[in-house]
C-alpha cells in the first residue's frame, strides 16, 4: 500500500511507490537536489532515518521521487502503525513540504499488508 491522503503518507512497510511533486510557479532543472526526508517524530533536529534524492532530467514543473522497498523498511517490526515525520527539500535551503503552521507532515508506517483506511468524503485524496 502507498496512498497520499490529504498531505500523510500511508506504506506499508517495504513496498513502493513514485511521488509525482508538481509545485505552482517552480520549474525544476537538472542541478536540483530534491530530497525526501524521514524523521523520527519531534526528530527534525536530528538526522534523518532516510533521505532518497531524486533526479531531474530535464527541466520541468514537476518530478518524480522515487521510494523502493528498502527505504520503506525502517523503524519496529511490531504489528502497530508507526508515524513519522516528513519534508521535502530543494537544494537543502528551501523547504518546500514540511513543518509548517498546519504542523508536522505524517508519514505513517504501517505493518506488511495492513490496508489503509478509505478518506472520508471531504478529505479526498491529494498526491503531490
Amino acid at each position: 500500500m502507498f496512498k497520499i491522503v490529504n498531505r500523510t503518507f500511508h506504506v506499508s512497510r517495504g513496498d513502493s511507490g513514485t511521488i509525482n511533486l508538481k509545485l505552482k510557479n517552480t520549474t525544476f532543472r537538472p542541478e536540483d537536489d530534491v530530497v525526501f526526508k524521514i524523521y523520527e517524530v519531534q526528530g527534525l533536529d536530528e538526522a534523518p532515518i532516510i533521505e532518497v534524492h531524486a533526479s531531474v532530467e530535464e527541466e520541468s514543473d514537476t518530478v518524480n521521487i522515487i521510494l523502493n522497498s528498502e527505504d520503506t523498511n525502517f523503524g519496529d517490526l511490531g504489528n502497530e502503525i508507526n508515524d513519522y515525520w516528513y519534508e521535502i527539500t530543494v537544494n537543502e535551503d528551501r523547504t518546500i513540504i514540511g513543518f509548517d503552521e498546519s504542523g508536522a507532515k505524517i508519514f505513517k508506517l504501517y505493518p506488511t499488508g495492513e490496508p489503509a483506511p478509505e478518506p472520508t468524503p471531504e478529505e479526498g485524496t491529494e498526491t503531490e
